[in-house]
């Protein structure tokens, strides 16, 4: 995703000799509400760019039908540079699977990104410290919050927890699926669980760019933050 972005802000010519360098913090998350298995990111992005000299340039458009792009192709070359590096014996598989997906997704792969109106009741824009809580309080949680696990019966071993559907989100009340109610065995639940517990020592949370640790640029003032983005395959 970084190369995605460093190819969208390098466009030009001169940006690439300026070596343009954007600022940005990435969540991965592996589930959706219903707890199935949906690998994502959400990203906050800086609307500016620091250039090799220090100086900050705003950049507040980013082209999605290019970056849906950029994305796609970024992610499979460097599935198969790995797989090609490892001497890996599914290359061959790979490389015939990423000419089908290819095919299916001639607009490149999802990326979702709204602009921080749509996060606010009143209509009005969030400012960066809004914008920090808020993806604090988010990126951490589990799966699944303990308030939606409504009822445990430990004679039959089964669970009962609720979940919204995102296909609600946009719908009219009259139109809504409504709140889901699942029951299912306690084993069958612990198996949605442990899916998304992630491997020891892999970093959910991410800071790149001018963000991460190993940078080099040195501001002046602060790195605000005003956009929030999802990529999906």
């Amino acid at each position: 995703m970084l190369d995605s972005f460093t190819h969208l802000i390098q466009s030009s010519k001169q940006q690439k000799l300026d070596n343009w360098t954007h600022g940005m913090i990435s969540v991965m998350h592996t589930y959706g509400r219903d707890m199935k298995w949906n690998p994502h990111i959400h990203a906050l992005v800086a609307e500016r760019v620091y250039d090799k000299f220090d100086k900050h340039h705003a950049y507040n458009y980013f082209h999605f039908n290019s970056l849906r792009l950029i994305y796609k192709f970024k992610l499979i070359n460097s599935m198969r540079q790995y797989l090609k590096s490892i001497k890996s014996p599914h290359l061959a598989r790979f490389i015939k699977a990423s000419k089908i997906v290819n095919d299916k997704y001639p607009q490149g792969f999802y990326t979702y990104g709204p602009d921080i109106d749509d996060y606010t009741e009143d209509g009005k824009a969030m400012s960066a410290k809004a914008v920090a809580e808020y993806i604090t309080r988010y990126a951490p949680h589990p799966a699944i919050a303990e308030s939606r696990i409504i009822d445990i019966n430990y004679e039959i071993h089964e669970v009962t927890w609720i979940y919204d559907p995102h296909e609600d989100d946009k719908k009219t009340d009259d139109k809504k699926l409504g709140t889901q109610t699942i029951t299912e065995h306690v084993f069958l639940f612990m198996q949605r669980l442990i899916i998304h517990i992630p491997d020891k020592g892999f970093h959910l949370i991410r800071y790149q760019g001018f963000y991460a640790n190993h940078s080099t640029i040195r501001t002046q003032d602060y790195k605000r933050l005003y956009h929030k983005y999802v990529f999906l395959i």
